[in-house]
């Protein structure tokens, strides 16, 4: 049996992903909703009170 494990990421990478945005998205002052969507993202690192975590924050999207 193999297994190939995902590479955990780092604080700064990048990655683009596409979904259909059935609810809406806001990404600064733009909105989409209800159509298919490019989404730039950026792994960062945030923090409340005393403790930390990480998540992709979106950053831009991308046009067809």
């Amino acid at each position: 049996m193999k297994f190939k494990l995902k590479q955990q990421p780092v604080v700064g990478d990048t990655r683009t992903i596409s979904k259909f945005a059935f609810l809406p998205i806001r990404i600064e002052n733009e909105i989409r909703w209800l159509e298919r969507v490019k989404i730039k993202q950026q792994y960062v690192l945030g923090s409340i009170k005393f403790s930390a975590y990480d998540y992709w924050r979106n950053i831009e999207f991308i046009s067809n």
